[in-house]
């Protein structure tokens, strides 16, 4: 306990939450000392709310570098001291939602409503009843992206691989021709294993044995992953490719990691964070739509902060969404995807010389980007020139190209503006308003209302409005007719 002062009062917030163990000297007394008692009382409720302040601060730092999987276990243990706080409980959820555990989220909550239940006969506010109900719809619509599609997207592109695809990681190949370095082929494996275990977005299962370089991620599809290692200069050069068993065609591009000869384990490091990044791009319902479409995918710490900008950028809070945007973004590896977003936040800030600021960097590497990114960055281009006409031109191509992604978005928004509300309800119905980001994106609704109503179709109208109301009962307004 002594510790946990010391560190409380030097503000060393890590050592304070891992060093406090419960309350001070629990169930002690001294017969006669009332005094002596009252202040241990009072001191034993002191140190608990600081140390819960210190957990509470420690997952909003973590949350802002990006190191979500702190944040959530941090805010974890702020709810264990805290055990009847409800916003705690909010503050807890939220955060295990961001990093791809829902489960996690809906059973902290069901914990905590039994527990409340139990113990002071309450029920949970309408708040974390209809933040629960959102968790939940998010995690149905990702479950029936894998089991079965929305119909409209597998039509589309009947031939992706699914969001939910199971991995197959095989041993890699020894192309030295020494056998004595049959071992980095383990080494690359396990690190590649460990790295998609930490996602949090698939389950692994190690086979053992003779076999153990083999691990079997289960899913109702299936991703391999093999590859192979050889000496190059005076280090290691360790590639991998990504296949879809479905399709036989390769998912994204791994780029080679290399290391010096005698540390061959920070290249496996880095080719597991690099497949990590593949992988989680393609299972990840809300960037899915684009794995396919980029140059290159993100690292695993990429793919992390852009989600989170994403999950900033829908709730308006889009300084720190540019924040993680740009810090996600690596243009000399192709992953500019996030500074595209950076634009649109900026935008929305009405920042529009940060914007171009932006879009020059990307227009500066355009050869290198994929031929949708080529087109979006053209988009932004004319539309922060206010050619609004040639920049529902460029995102309709756009959306001919990447048919199941979020474009359809700005398309629906574009076509709005330049009065073509046809076009709207078009590409808006085109969405599944229950996958991906989509369902934490309430201008959907108001913008599909709007389309309707600028076509005087008033039942669709209602219609739009009701299933809106439905999925968002905490925002009326921007669902009403």
């Amino acid at each position: 306990m002594r510790l946990t002062f010391m560190a409380l009062n030097r503000s060393m917030l890590e050592s304070a939450v891992d060093s406090y163990r419960g309350d001070l000297l629990p169930g002690f007394v001294v017969d006669g000392a009332s005094a002596f008692n009252a202040w241990l009382d009072e001191t034993r409720i002191q140190l608990r709310h600081r140390a819960t302040r210190a957990a509470w601060a420690l997952a909003e730092q973590h949350e802002k570098s990006g190191q979500l999987d702190g944040a959530a276990a941090s805010a974890r243990r702020a709810l264990e001291l805290v055990t009847d706080d409800e916003s705690a409980l909010r503050q807890l959820v939220a955060p295990l939602d961001r990093v791809g555990d829902p489960a996690g989220a809906i059973r902290a909550y069901e914990h905590f409503a039994t527990r409340l239940r139990r113990d002071l006969e309450v029920e949970l506010s309408s708040a974390s009843q209809q933040l629960i109900t959102a968790i939940r719809s998010r995690g149905h619509a990702l479950n029936g992206a894998a089991a079965q599609p929305n119909a409209r997207v597998s039509q589309a592109n009947g031939s992706r691989t699914p969001r939910r695809a199971g991995v197959l990681v095989t041993r890699f190949e020894n192309l030295t021709g020494d056998a004595t370095f049959d071992f980095i082929g383990l080494l690359v494996s396990t690190a590649v294993c460990q790295a998609l275990s930490e996602t949090r977005v698939i389950r692994v299962r190690s086979h053992g044995g003779p076999d153990a370089g083999n691990v079997a991620i289960e899913g109702d599809g299936r991703l391999t992953i093999s590859g192979s290692y050889h000496a190059v200069d005076a280090g290691w050069q360790v590639s991998a490719t990504v296949h879809s068993q479905e399709t036989g065609r390769s998912v994204g591009h791994v780029a080679p990691a290399t290391a010096p000869r005698e540390r061959p384990w920070e290249a496996a490091h880095e080719l597991g964070q690099r497949i990590a990044g593949a992988v989680a791009a393609h299972v990840d319902a809300r960037v899915a739509s684009w794995a396919d479409a980029v140059v290159d995918p993100p690292s695993y710490a990429a793919h992390q902060r852009h989600v989170l900008g994403m999950e900033l950028h829908l709730r308006g809070e889009y300084r720190g969404a540019i924040t993680q945007f740009l810090a996600a973004a690596t243009p000399d590896s192709g992953f500019t995807i996030p500074l595209l977003w950076a634009i649109q936040a900026s935008c929305n800030l009405d920042e529009y010389e940060q914007a171009s600021a932006i879009h020059a960097e990307i227009a500066a590497r355009r050869t290198r980007l994929a031929p949708a990114e080529q087109l979006i960055c053209d988009y932004y281009g004319v539309l922060l020139a206010g050619d609004r006409g040639a920049a529902l031109r460029l995102v309709r191509r756009v959306a001919e190209m990447v048919p199941d992604s979020d474009v359809h978005s700005q398309l629906g928004r574009d076509a709005i503006t330049c009065n073509q509300p046809r076009l709207a309800v078009a590409a808006l119905e085109r969405m599944d308003p229950e996958l991906g980001w989509v369902p934490a994106w309430t201008p959907y609704w108001r913008r599909l209302t709007e389309a309707y109503h600028l076509l005087g179709e008033h039942t669709q109208e209602r219609d739009a409005a009701r299933r809106g109301r439905q999925q968002h009962p905490e925002a009326v307004s921007t669902c009403s007719t």
